[in-house]
């Protein structure tokens, strides 16, 4: 699973963000706008939820992938080690730094990714239980102001929790990105040197 694509998926808790002027229902009566806007809250509570879901099973797939490749890396840095007897320091070093980068930067990008999971689940714990509590509320006003910042596109990125997420999912993508990068760099480095050796 491509990697940019779980970030966008962990940023995306609905969807697509409701612009505030679908808030303002025409109906024939008081009771009926209330009505369609507790509905309306359940709906949103419901797309959030989901879109959580999809966040934290993302998170995990991108936690295994990230363990294998770093075993991968730490187990090739000791299996290559018989073949490299005879190699000059320059060509161990060629196989041996990538690799060891590349573990650095798939642990930097669980823990960085960690952070960000934990993050977006106390922005998804608020969003939801304001939401739980507006489905209680029978003034519709106090439903429209609450209900505003939860799902406006433009107050969201003025949010400045929300700009530090959306910066921490940078960092855990691009260093999922150079994890990758540095291990097929090792890989390279290490059949080129192995071909030269029995050349």
């Amino acid at each position: 699973m491509a990697k940019g694509w779980i970030c966008r998926q962990l940023r995306k808790l609905v969807p697509e963000p409701v612009p505030p002027e679908k808030l303002d229902f025409e109906p024939t009566s008081l009771g009926e706008a209330i009505t369609e806007l507790k509905a309306f809250v359940k709906r949103t509570s419901a797309a959030f939820r989901e879109g959580h879901e999809l966040s934290a099973k993302s998170h995990e797939q991108t936690a295994r992938t990230l363990v294998w490749l770093t075993g991968l890396m730490g187990a090739g840095i000791f299996s290559v080690q018989g073949l490299l007897v005879g190699a000059p320091w320059a060509a161990r070093l060629s196989i041996l730094v990538p690799w060891a980068a590349g573990i650095f930067c798939g642990v930097a990008s669980t823990l960085a990714g960690s952070e960000l999971q934990n993050g977006l689940d106390r922005q998804h714990f608020r969003r939801v239980h304001m939401l739980s509590l507006l489905e209680d509320v029978s003034d519709l006003q106090v439903i429209r102001k609450v209900l505003r910042p939860l799902i406006d596109s433009g107050v969201l990125a003025r949010d400045p929790e929300n700009q530090t997420l959306d910066c921490l999912a940078v960092v855990v993508n691009g260093f999922f990105y150079l994890a990758h990068i540095f291990f097929m760099v090792g890989v390279v480095a290490t059949v080129t040197t192995v071909a030269t050796g029995r050349g």
